[in-house]
């Protein structure tokens, strides 16, 4: 009898980690589908939809960001050349991070990234779904392009050369 219990009882512990399984995956599809999730990329073409003075450069590249993510920290160093690449042709860089001015500066300044600005976000208002995201913005405000994720090194090519 105590044996029966005992398998009883192993099915259904199974059963119900199943189900949350189950649930959680749902839960993750529903969130990161494609069909629920709006892509930075819809911004291309389009205002940037943060008050900022875009006139001042030809080109402003925006880098959406977040404290604690792992590819915004391992894409540091290719953002360490484009900072370096952008001053030397006039053109800013916007950190745009949803944590405080305080929390974001640390986070960059520990990545050796000292960016002049450095802005709170709410990533909803920029249709950022994922960081590290990259947005090049004209001096009209446009979005002419937008890469979401850890770049390639073609893609890292290819923001430099959108810039030149």
């Amino acid at each position: 009898m105590e044996k029966k219990l005992t398998m009883v009882a192993n099915v259904l512990i199974i059963v119900v980690a199943l189900a949350i399984g189950v649930q959680l995956l749902r839960g993750r599809m529903i969130q990161g589908g494609d069909g629920n999730r709006v892509h930075a990329t819809a911004l291309e073409g389009k205002k940037f939809p943060v008050q900022e003075n875009w006139s001042p450069s030809k080109k402003t590249v925006v880098l959406a960001l977040q404290v604690g993510c792992h590819y915004c920290s391992a894409s540091a160093p290719f953002y360490a050349r484009l900072s370096k690449f952008a001053d030397e042709r006039g053109i800013n860089i916007i950190a745009a991070l949803p944590n405080s001015q305080a929390e974001s500066r640390t986070y960059l300044n520990g990545l050796n990234l000292n960016f002049r600005n450095v802005q709170q976000v709410d990533f909803q208002n920029i249709q950022v779904s994922g960081t590290p995201t990259v947005f090049v913005v004209n001096d009209k405000g446009l979005v002419e392009k937008v890469w979401e994720g850890q770049l390639r090194q073609d893609d890292e090519q290819k923001v430099l050369a959108l810039l030149s």
